[in-house]
């Protein structure tokens, strides 16, 4: 039998690790959480646009993050992105 994973979220204050996944609208609010699957980012952004015909819901994933220590630039991905 196989078990499901149940999605974890994350509000957006709390520290995490890298992967995580938000769901953004353009011209929408601010993302209020941090999904630590892709599925449940897709399935959270299906669930809104069934809920928001003809709006367009992103799944988004960092690729960086910049911090101010003096500054500091952490990469998550070795080789450049394909665009």
């Amino acid at each position: 039998m196989l078990l499901k994973k149940k999605a974890r979220i994350i509000k957006m204050n709390e520290k995490s690790n890298i992967p995580f996944w938000l769901v953004w609208r353009d011209g929408g609010w601010a993302p209020q959480y941090k999904h630590d699957s892709r599925k449940s980012a897709e399935n959270e952004a299906e669930r809104l646009a069934r809920e928001n015909p003809g709006q367009d819901f992103y799944v988004l994933m960092p690729v960086s993050r910049t911090v101010k220590s003096d500054v500091v630039t952490e990469r998550f991905f070795d080789d450049e992105l394909p665009f």
